[in-house]
Protein backbone atom coordinates (compact mmCIF):
# COMPACT_ATOMS: atom_id res chain seq x y z
CA UNK A 1 0.00 0.00 0.00
CA UNK A 2 1.34 3.44 -0.95
CA UNK A 3 0.76 6.73 0.89
CA UNK A 4 2.03 10.27 0.80
CA UNK A 5 2.73 10.12 4.55
CA UNK A 6 3.09 7.33 7.11
CA UNK A 7 2.82 8.30 10.79
CA UNK A 8 3.96 5.83 13.46
CA UNK A 9 2.28 6.54 16.80
CA UNK A 10 -1.15 8.02 17.52
CA UNK A 11 -0.50 10.18 20.56
CA UNK A 12 -0.62 13.97 20.62
CA UNK A 13 2.11 14.45 18.00
CA UNK A 14 1.04 11.54 15.80
CA UNK A 15 -2.61 12.56 15.69
CA UNK A 16 -1.65 16.16 14.93
CA UNK A 17 0.66 14.98 12.14
CA UNK A 18 -1.98 12.67 10.65
CA UNK A 19 -4.65 15.37 10.70
CA UNK A 20 -2.35 17.99 9.16
CA UNK A 21 -1.00 15.53 6.60
CA UNK A 22 -4.50 14.55 5.51
CA UNK A 23 -5.04 18.12 4.34
CA UNK A 24 -2.34 17.59 1.72
CA UNK A 25 -2.35 13.91 0.75
CA UNK A 26 -2.97 10.30 1.72
CA UNK A 27 -2.01 9.26 5.25
CA UNK A 28 -1.54 5.96 7.08
CA UNK A 29 -1.54 6.13 10.89
CA UNK A 30 0.11 3.16 12.64
CA UNK A 31 -0.68 2.58 16.33
CA UNK A 32 0.48 -0.32 18.51
CA UNK A 33 -2.23 0.00 21.18
CA UNK A 34 -5.08 2.53 21.15
CA UNK A 35 -5.65 5.99 19.69
CA UNK A 36 -4.46 8.84 21.84
CA UNK A 37 -1.37 7.35 23.46
CA UNK A 38 -0.12 9.31 26.46
CA UNK A 39 -2.45 12.17 25.56
CA UNK A 40 -5.48 10.01 26.38
CA UNK A 41 -3.81 8.27 29.32
CA UNK A 42 -2.87 11.57 30.95
CA UNK A 43 -4.33 14.75 29.47
CA UNK A 44 -7.91 13.62 28.82
CA UNK A 45 -8.43 12.16 32.33
CA UNK A 46 -6.71 15.19 33.86
CA UNK A 47 -9.02 17.51 31.92
CA UNK A 48 -12.03 15.52 33.15
CA UNK A 49 -10.95 15.79 36.79
CA UNK A 50 -10.15 19.48 36.31
CA UNK A 51 -13.66 20.06 35.02
CA UNK A 52 -15.32 18.30 37.97
CA UNK A 53 -12.93 19.47 40.71
CA UNK A 54 -14.49 22.94 40.96
CA UNK A 55 -18.11 21.75 41.37
CA UNK A 56 -16.95 19.07 43.83
CA UNK A 57 -15.15 21.65 45.93
CA UNK A 58 -18.22 23.88 45.79
CA UNK A 59 -20.36 20.99 47.03
CA UNK A 60 -17.92 20.39 49.85
CA UNK A 61 -18.17 24.03 50.93
CA UNK A 62 -21.97 23.89 50.86
CA UNK A 63 -21.94 20.69 52.91
CA UNK A 64 -19.33 22.18 55.26
CA UNK A 65 -17.17 19.07 54.96
CA UNK A 66 -15.56 16.65 52.54
CA UNK A 67 -17.51 14.41 50.22
CA UNK A 68 -17.84 10.89 51.61
CA UNK A 69 -17.78 7.58 49.72
CA UNK A 70 -21.34 6.91 50.89
CA UNK A 71 -22.70 10.13 49.39
CA UNK A 72 -25.03 9.86 46.41
CA UNK A 73 -22.29 11.17 44.10
CA UNK A 74 -19.57 8.55 44.50
CA UNK A 75 -15.97 8.55 43.40
CA UNK A 76 -16.60 5.28 41.56
CA UNK A 77 -19.42 6.90 39.60
CA UNK A 78 -17.16 9.77 38.56
CA UNK A 79 -14.39 7.33 37.66
CA UNK A 80 -16.86 5.53 35.40
CA UNK A 81 -17.72 8.87 33.75
CA UNK A 82 -14.02 9.53 33.26
CA UNK A 83 -13.57 6.16 31.56
CA UNK A 84 -16.61 6.87 29.40
CA UNK A 85 -15.07 10.22 28.39
CA UNK A 86 -11.90 8.41 27.28
CA UNK A 87 -13.89 5.89 25.25
CA UNK A 88 -15.95 8.65 23.67
CA UNK A 89 -12.78 10.53 22.78
CA UNK A 90 -11.42 7.53 20.92
CA UNK A 91 -14.68 6.88 19.08
CA UNK A 92 -14.88 10.50 17.94
CA UNK A 93 -11.21 10.52 17.01
CA UNK A 94 -11.64 7.46 14.80
CA UNK A 95 -14.68 9.03 13.17
CA UNK A 96 -12.89 12.29 12.36
CA UNK A 97 -9.80 10.51 11.05
CA UNK A 98 -12.00 8.35 8.82
CA UNK A 99 -13.83 11.43 7.53
CA UNK A 100 -10.47 12.97 6.65
CA UNK A 101 -9.38 9.84 4.80
CA UNK A 102 -6.71 8.74 7.28
CA UNK A 103 -6.25 4.96 7.28
CA UNK A 104 -5.60 3.57 10.77
CA UNK A 105 -3.57 0.37 11.07
CA UNK A 106 -3.20 -1.26 14.48
CA UNK A 107 0.09 -3.04 15.07
CA UNK A 108 3.75 -2.41 15.83
CA UNK A 109 5.46 -0.36 13.18
CA UNK A 110 9.13 -0.53 12.16
CA UNK A 111 11.02 1.67 9.73
CA UNK A 112 12.63 -0.79 7.33
CA UNK A 113 14.05 1.80 4.93
CA UNK A 114 13.34 5.41 3.92
CA UNK A 115 9.77 5.31 2.67
CA UNK A 116 9.13 1.73 3.85
CA UNK A 117 7.36 0.71 7.08
CA UNK A 118 6.53 -2.79 8.29
CA UNK A 119 3.44 -3.23 10.50
CA UNK A 120 2.98 -6.38 12.58
CA UNK A 121 -0.65 -6.62 13.65
CA UNK A 122 -0.38 -10.18 14.90
CA UNK A 123 -1.32 -11.87 11.63
CA UNK A 124 1.98 -11.28 9.88
CA UNK A 125 3.81 -8.17 8.77
CA UNK A 126 2.39 -5.94 6.07
CA UNK A 127 4.45 -3.38 4.18
CA UNK A 128 3.54 0.27 3.72
CA UNK A 129 5.25 2.51 1.17
CA UNK A 130 5.23 6.26 1.74
CA UNK A 131 6.91 9.37 0.43
CA UNK A 132 7.83 10.36 3.99
CA UNK A 133 7.64 8.90 7.49
CA UNK A 134 6.98 10.60 10.83
CA UNK A 135 7.94 8.77 14.02
CA UNK A 136 5.79 9.93 16.95
CA UNK A 137 5.81 6.97 19.32
CA UNK A 138 5.83 8.98 22.55
CA UNK A 139 7.11 7.59 25.84
CA UNK A 140 6.38 4.79 28.28
CA UNK A 141 6.44 4.75 32.07
CA UNK A 142 9.77 3.91 33.69
CA UNK A 143 10.07 0.50 35.32
CA UNK A 144 9.95 0.49 39.12
CA UNK A 145 7.07 2.96 39.32
CA UNK A 146 3.64 1.43 39.60
CA UNK A 147 2.38 -1.94 40.72
CA UNK A 148 2.89 -1.17 44.44
CA UNK A 149 2.48 1.85 46.67
CA UNK A 150 4.47 4.02 44.26
CA UNK A 151 2.03 4.98 41.52
CA UNK A 152 2.79 6.85 38.30
CA UNK A 153 0.68 9.96 37.76
CA UNK A 154 -0.90 8.49 34.62
CA UNK A 155 -2.05 5.47 36.64
CA UNK A 156 -3.34 7.63 39.49
CA UNK A 157 -5.48 9.67 37.09
CA UNK A 158 -7.15 6.37 36.16
CA UNK A 159 -7.83 5.21 39.75
CA UNK A 160 -11.18 3.53 40.36
CA UNK A 161 -10.93 3.52 44.17
CA UNK A 162 -9.66 6.05 46.69
CA UNK A 163 -6.45 5.51 48.69
CA UNK A 164 -6.47 6.12 52.43
CA UNK A 165 -3.94 8.95 52.06
CA UNK A 166 -1.53 10.17 49.41
CA UNK A 167 1.58 12.18 48.67
CA UNK A 168 1.46 13.63 45.15
CA UNK A 169 4.82 14.71 43.75
CA UNK A 170 4.48 16.92 40.69
CA UNK A 171 4.43 20.54 39.63
CA UNK A 172 2.09 20.56 36.65
CA UNK A 173 -1.67 20.93 36.37
CA UNK A 174 -2.57 17.19 36.38
CA UNK A 175 -0.74 16.68 39.69
CA UNK A 176 -2.43 19.69 41.28
CA UNK A 177 -5.83 18.60 40.00
CA UNK A 178 -5.40 15.07 41.36
CA UNK A 179 -4.40 16.42 44.78
CA UNK A 180 -7.49 18.65 44.87
CA UNK A 181 -9.87 15.85 43.83
CA UNK A 182 -8.52 13.52 46.52
CA UNK A 183 -8.78 16.24 49.17
CA UNK A 184 -12.39 17.00 48.23
CA UNK A 185 -13.23 13.38 49.07
CA UNK A 186 -11.67 13.76 52.50
CA UNK A 187 -8.40 11.98 51.70
CA UNK A 188 -5.35 13.43 53.53
CA UNK A 189 -3.11 14.73 50.74
CA UNK A 190 0.35 16.26 50.55
CA UNK A 191 1.45 17.92 47.30
CA UNK A 192 5.19 18.29 46.74
CA UNK A 193 5.90 20.82 43.99
CA UNK A 194 8.81 22.81 42.59
CA UNK A 195 9.00 26.13 40.79
CA UNK A 196 8.17 29.77 41.29
CA UNK A 197 4.43 29.18 41.46
CA UNK A 198 4.41 27.06 44.63
CA UNK A 199 3.22 29.94 46.81
CA UNK A 200 0.25 30.55 44.53
CA UNK A 201 -0.54 26.83 44.47
CA UNK A 202 -0.47 26.79 48.27
CA UNK A 203 -2.95 29.66 48.44
CA UNK A 204 -5.27 27.89 46.02
CA UNK A 205 -5.18 24.39 47.47
CA UNK A 206 -4.58 24.57 51.20
CA UNK A 207 -8.08 25.89 51.75
CA UNK A 208 -9.34 22.65 50.23
CA UNK A 209 -7.24 20.58 52.62
CA UNK A 210 -4.12 19.94 50.50
CA UNK A 211 -0.83 20.34 52.38
CA UNK A 212 1.59 21.94 49.91
CA UNK A 213 5.37 21.52 50.26
CA UNK A 214 7.98 23.35 48.18
CA UNK A 215 10.90 21.38 46.83
CA UNK A 216 11.77 18.07 45.26
CA UNK A 217 11.36 14.57 46.63
CA UNK A 218 14.76 13.25 47.75
CA UNK A 219 13.70 9.70 48.50
CA UNK A 220 10.79 7.30 48.80
CA UNK A 221 10.76 4.22 51.04
CA UNK A 222 8.01 1.65 50.62
CA UNK A 223 6.89 -0.98 53.13
CA UNK A 224 3.84 -3.14 53.73
CA UNK A 225 2.02 -0.39 55.64
CA UNK A 226 2.64 2.51 53.27
CA UNK A 227 5.30 4.86 51.94
CA UNK A 228 7.60 7.47 53.45
CA UNK A 229 8.51 10.42 51.24
CA UNK A 230 11.57 12.47 52.19
CA UNK A 231 11.96 16.18 51.40
CA UNK A 232 15.17 18.27 51.16
CA UNK A 233 14.67 19.82 54.63
CA UNK A 234 14.50 16.39 56.26
CA UNK A 235 10.71 16.29 56.50
CA UNK A 236 9.24 12.81 56.11
CA UNK A 237 5.69 12.46 54.82
CA UNK A 238 3.85 9.23 55.55
CA UNK A 239 0.98 8.05 53.33
CA UNK A 240 -0.82 5.06 51.88
CA UNK A 241 0.49 5.75 48.36
CA UNK A 242 2.98 8.05 46.66
CA UNK A 243 1.99 9.43 43.26
CA UNK A 244 5.08 10.33 41.24
CA UNK A 245 5.14 12.32 38.02
CA UNK A 246 8.22 10.70 36.51
CA UNK A 247 9.53 11.54 33.03
CA UNK A 248 8.71 8.86 30.50
CA UNK A 249 11.27 6.91 28.48
CA UNK A 250 11.17 7.58 24.71
CA UNK A 251 9.49 4.59 23.05
CA UNK A 252 11.99 4.37 20.22
CA UNK A 253 13.61 0.96 20.76
CA UNK A 254 12.79 -1.69 18.20
CA UNK A 255 11.72 0.76 15.50
CA UNK A 256 14.76 0.11 13.32
CA UNK A 257 15.92 3.72 13.57
CA UNK A 258 19.55 3.21 14.52
CA UNK A 259 19.98 0.47 11.94
CA UNK A 260 18.73 2.98 9.38
CA UNK A 261 21.23 5.60 10.53
CA UNK A 262 18.81 7.87 12.40
CA UNK A 263 20.65 9.73 15.17
CA UNK A 264 19.26 8.67 18.56
CA UNK A 265 20.56 9.96 21.91
CA UNK A 266 21.67 7.44 24.59
CA UNK A 267 18.36 7.91 26.43
CA UNK A 268 16.36 7.07 23.31
CA UNK A 269 15.40 10.59 22.20
CA UNK A 270 15.43 11.09 18.42
CA UNK A 271 17.57 14.02 17.27
CA UNK A 272 15.69 16.51 15.07
CA UNK A 273 16.13 20.04 13.75
CA UNK A 274 13.59 22.89 13.83
CA UNK A 275 11.80 21.34 10.83
CA UNK A 276 11.52 18.04 12.75
CA UNK A 277 13.84 16.33 10.26
CA UNK A 278 16.03 13.49 11.50
CA UNK A 279 19.50 12.70 10.19
CA UNK A 280 17.95 10.50 7.46
CA UNK A 281 16.14 12.27 4.58
CA UNK A 282 12.46 11.45 4.42
CA UNK A 283 12.26 10.43 8.09
CA UNK A 284 10.84 12.97 10.54
CA UNK A 285 10.17 12.70 14.28
CA UNK A 286 7.92 14.63 16.64
CA UNK A 287 6.52 14.69 20.16
CA UNK A 288 7.97 13.22 23.30
CA UNK A 289 9.94 10.63 21.30
CA UNK A 290 11.85 13.64 19.94
CA UNK A 291 12.15 15.33 23.33
CA UNK A 292 9.01 17.50 23.42
CA UNK A 293 8.56 18.72 27.01
CA UNK A 294 4.77 19.02 26.93
CA UNK A 295 1.62 17.97 25.12
CA UNK A 296 1.27 21.43 23.57
CA UNK A 297 4.77 21.29 22.13
CA UNK A 298 4.18 17.72 20.91
CA UNK A 299 1.08 18.81 19.00
CA UNK A 300 2.94 21.67 17.34
CA UNK A 301 5.85 19.40 16.47
CA UNK A 302 3.48 16.93 14.80
CA UNK A 303 1.97 19.76 12.79
CA UNK A 304 5.37 21.14 11.74
CA UNK A 305 6.66 17.67 10.83
CA UNK A 306 3.62 16.97 8.65
CA UNK A 307 3.82 20.27 6.79
CA UNK A 308 7.52 19.83 6.08
CA UNK A 309 6.96 16.23 5.00
CA UNK A 310 4.29 17.45 2.59
CA UNK A 311 6.55 20.12 1.10
CA UNK A 312 5.26 23.15 3.03
CA UNK A 313 8.31 24.56 4.88
CA UNK A 314 7.65 25.40 8.52
CA UNK A 315 10.02 25.96 11.44
CA UNK A 316 9.02 25.33 15.06
CA UNK A 317 9.42 28.25 17.46
CA UNK A 318 9.74 26.30 20.70
CA UNK A 319 9.07 29.25 23.00
CA UNK A 320 5.81 30.07 21.22
CA UNK A 321 4.72 26.42 21.09
CA UNK A 322 5.13 26.01 24.84
CA UNK A 323 2.81 28.95 25.53
CA UNK A 324 0.01 27.98 23.13
CA UNK A 325 -2.69 25.71 24.56
CA UNK A 326 -3.62 23.31 21.79
CA UNK A 327 -4.95 19.77 21.37
CA UNK A 328 -4.23 17.30 18.54
CA UNK A 329 -7.36 18.00 16.54
CA UNK A 330 -6.78 21.75 16.59
CA UNK A 331 -4.19 20.99 13.91
CA UNK A 332 -7.14 20.63 11.55
CA UNK A 333 -8.43 24.12 12.24
CA UNK A 334 -8.09 24.89 8.55
CA UNK A 335 -10.43 21.95 7.96
CA UNK A 336 -13.11 23.39 10.23
CA UNK A 337 -12.63 21.04 13.20
CA UNK A 338 -12.28 22.37 16.74
CA UNK A 339 -11.68 20.70 20.11
CA UNK A 340 -14.20 20.95 22.92
CA UNK A 341 -14.99 19.17 26.20
CA UNK A 342 -11.99 17.34 27.71
CA UNK A 343 -9.98 18.03 24.52
CA UNK A 344 -12.32 15.79 22.52
CA UNK A 345 -12.92 16.45 18.84
CA UNK A 346 -16.42 17.60 18.05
Amino acid sequence: MRYDLIVIGAGAAGLSAAVAGALHGTVALVEAEALGGGYVRRDVPAAFWHRVAGPLYGARCLLDGPMRPGDELTFAALAAQRDAAVRAWRVRAERILAEMGVEILYGRGRVLAPGLVGVDGGAGEILLVGENIIVATGTYCRSGCGGGRMVALEEALALRALPCSAVVAGSDAPARTLALVLAVWGIPVHLVAEGEGVAAVRRLLEGAGVRVHAGAVTGICEDEAGVTVRLPDGTCLRADVAVVDVPGVPATAGLGLEELGVAVAPGGTIAVNARMETSVPGVFAAGRAAGAPSTQTAVWEGLVAAYNACGWPLVLRAEAAADMDITPFDAAGFYGIVSVDFGMPS
